[in-house]
């Protein structure tokens, strides 16, 4: 990798087994494959509630959701600094509607958040477009790597 990328992934979720290396590697080929050299970025796998709680909180709106970024120094900062997070229930269940495993999902969903750090945007279909086909080719670089190691027991 030719920037300089601190990255963190971590989970709120009790007993979840990952493996970050995937997650890790995607938002730097995100960040990479946009110029971008200096990067500190933590990842959040969370549970539906805590993202759903989130979003209330941060943009008063109270629906579930699959991910959301913020960009923690401005925009205009050549570094990017930032946590991203997930929602693991939110991962598994779009993977089933698109036929594909969590683990691309997640890793989607770590490439998108990584695109609105960089300042991208998705409220007009022709926004969404732009990122989806930056998603797609940061994911055709990935053979189906193994995320989710072990899920918790159910209590």
């Amino acid at each position: 990798m030719s920037g300089h990328y601190v990255i963190a992934v971590e989970t709120n979720i009790p007993d979840l087994e990952y493996d970050d290396t995937p997650l890790a590697k995607i938002v730097a080929s995100t960040l990479e494959s946009e110029g971008r050299t200096r990067a500190s970025i933590d990842v959040i796998l969370v549970d539906d509630e805590y993202l759903r709680e989130l979003k209330r909180e941060y943009f008063g709106i109270d629906a579930f959701t699959d991910v959301i970024a913020f960009r923690l120094n401005p925009y205009e900062a050549p570094e990017i600094e930032g946590e991203i997070y997930i929602s693991l229930h939110r991962a598994i269940a779009q993977a089933e509607q698109y036929d594909i495993t969590a683990d691309m999902e997640l890793l989607r969903l770590a490439s998108h958040g990584t695109l609105h750090l960089m300042g991208y945007e998705d409220d007009i279909p022709e926004q969404k477009q732009r990122m989806t086909a930056k998603e797609d080719k940061q994911l055709r670089a990935f053979r189906e790597p193994l995320v989710i190691t072990g899920l918790p027991a159910d209590e």
